[in-house]
């Protein structure tokens, strides 16, 4: 049994299709996405003590 793509259209029609629909699944999540950090007075240090307020704010767009 041989097994080609060239031989089934449906299977190249399929894939591409499903690999569209992962691209726009994918993007959508991307652009939903809002994070910002601010640090205040200071600066955030990630190992050590931190100076001055840090703030995170989490936007999720609808």
């Amino acid at each position: 049994m041989s097994f080609s793509l060239a031989e089934n259209l449906e299977l190249i029609l399929g894939g591409a299709l499903l690999l569209c629909l992962v691209v726009v699944v994918s993007f959508k999540f991307v652009r939903n996405r809002n994070v910002k950090v601010n640090a205040d007075n200071g600066s955030a240090a990630i190992n050590g003590e931190n100076s001055g307020n840090i703030t995170i704010n989490h936007n999720k767009e609808k």
